[in-house]
């Protein structure tokens, strides 16, 4: 209507195009969230095993680290889902990224007894961290929701 309205551009060659999302079963969709909670949690204290990015005095301390950074992302792609859908459409899920960084430092910043070991080992755990546990969920959405079709026998 903007377009239309401003004269710039001819009102017959505008285009709409629109992009029906696909209905995701509720079971499935809350099988995806549980899965994504448990690939994080295990990829995280994982890659911490190889990467020595922090220091802590006892385990405690950094299992809630990490338990602030993955609640923290799990609420703020929530609420940006919910408060900004368009927004979430038309970044097609980067977000995402902006949603785990922000969490990330809340995480460090809030955790007790956890100091960093340098910020290039900080830098490159999250890297890691972010583009393994992408493609585990892409690898966990292929299996889950896109089944090969079953061809029937032409008689």
């Amino acid at each position: 209507n903007e377009l239309k309205e401003s004269g710039i551009v001819d009102p017959n060659k505008i285009k709409v195009v629109r992009v029906n999302l696909p209905n995701i079963d509720p079971k499935k969709k809350f099988l995806l969230g549980v899965v994504e909670t448990i690939v994080s949690i295990l990829l995280f204290f994982g890659l911490s095993g190889y990467i020595k990015w922090v220091n802590y005095n006892n385990l405690y301390y950094f299992l809630l680290l990490e338990m602030i950074f993955i609640v923290g992302e799990i609420i703020l792609k929530k609420a940006i889902d919910l408060l900004m859908p368009k927004f979430a459409v038309y970044s097609l899920g980067a977000f995402t990224i902006i949603a785990s960084i922000i969490s990330f430092v809340i995480a460090l910043l809030v955790a007790p007894n956890v100091s960093i070991n340098s910020t290039f080992s900080l830098i490159m755990f999250f890297i890691i961290f972010l583009i393994t546990r992408a493609f585990i969920k892409t690898l966990i959405i292929n299996r889950l929701f896109m089944r090969p079709r079953k061809n029937k026998p032409v008689l």
